[in-house]
């Protein structure tokens, strides 16, 4: 073996274990779980509480509901508040990708009138919503145009641009229980000029559970209806 060809095989070991390193010179735990919610066909409807700016009382309770087809995953979620979002993924082997956030607005002030308003956004290309690789230190981003079709307005073009990163794994408690082995995810999107920030907790074969979001609203899961 040549002394050049030594030299490239002890790099490459050194930088494979700086890339899979943890502090302390220990591996990083590789799970194995399914984080996705939305893939889980056990899960029909889940829950949560959502209070504004920290306030209790203060609270918006949400409901998202699953349907699953052929590969692709259409999640509807509404809010007591009148708001809505329907957000679809597709499956591919290395990533979940998000390809339509769909906004609505439900008014529900007459109990005999439903009005209910669509915004269209399809990402193009899908975004990425979480790797197969879901391990501490990984981090990953998108970048995307997302075409708007919006009721009464030409069609426009806005830029998304989206971070994420998990930055470990934690137990976390909330109103439906304890969940363990979840993975802490810092989550940074943009969307023109509006920025956001969240933590979200997304734990093995249920998916999200809590989310805190620019510091000041807390959404945590309440209850999980599986289908009989």
């Amino acid at each position: 073996m040549t002394m050049k060809m030594s030299i490239s095989i002890l790099l490459l070991f050194v930088f494979t274990q700086l890339l899979f390193a943890q502090p302390g010179g220990k591996p990083h735990k590789v799970t194995t779980y399914d984080y996705h919610d939305y893939s889980n066909s056990n899960i029909q409807k889940k829950t949560f509480n959502r209070y504004q700016q920290g306030d209790p009382n203060n609270l918006i309770i949400e409901e998202w509901s699953f349907e699953r087809s052929k590969g692709q995953v259409t999640r509807t979620e509404v809010r007591s508040d009148g708001g809505c979002l329907i957000n679809k993924f597709k499956s591919t082997p290395s990533a979940s990708l998000w390809t339509h956030n769909n906004s609505c607005t439900v008014v529900t002030f007459d109990p005999t009138l439903v009005v209910t308003e669509t915004i269209v956004r399809e990402f193009d290309p899908p975004a990425i919503s979480l790797t197969s690789t879901m391990t501490p230190g990984i981090a990953w981003g998108s970048a995307a145009v997302m075409h708007i079709t919006e009721p009464y307005v030409s069609d426009w073009d806005q830029y998304y641009v989206e971070k994420k990163e998990v930055l470990g794994l934690e137990d976390v408690t909330v109103t439906a229980g304890t969940y363990t082995e979840c993975l802490k995810v810092h989550r940074v999107f943009a969307m023109s000029t509006n920025h956001i920030s969240r933590i979200e907790w997304i734990c093995p074969n249920i998916g999200l559970v809590k989310r805190i979001q620019g510091g000041s609203r807390l959404m945590e899961l309440k209850e999980v209806i599986y289908n009989e």
